[in-house]
C-alpha cells in the first residue's frame, strides 16, 4: 500500500467521501505531464469530472 492510499483510508474511517485511482507506472507528478502521457491526461479527466460533478449540486 502506498502513503497515499493509505492516506485515502484514513479519510474514508474519518467519514471522508474518497474516491481512489492508481495510474500503475506513472511517476510523482505524471498528471501535470499531460501533453505527453496519455495517463495523465486521464488523471486530469478524471479529477475536473470529479469536481464537476461537485460543483453542479
Amino acid at each position: 500500500m502506498t502513503k497515499g492510499e493509505a492516506y485515502a483510508e484514513k479519510l474514508e474511517r474519518a467519514g471522508v467521501q474518497v474516491v481512489k485511482s492508481r495510474y500503475e507506472g506513472m511517476i510523482h507528478g505524471f498528471a501535470s505531464m499531460s501533453a505527453e502521457l496519455d495517463k495523465g491526461k486521464e488523471a486530469l479527466k478524471e479529477a475536473a469530472d470529479a469536481l464537476r460533478a461537485v460543483f453542479e449540486k
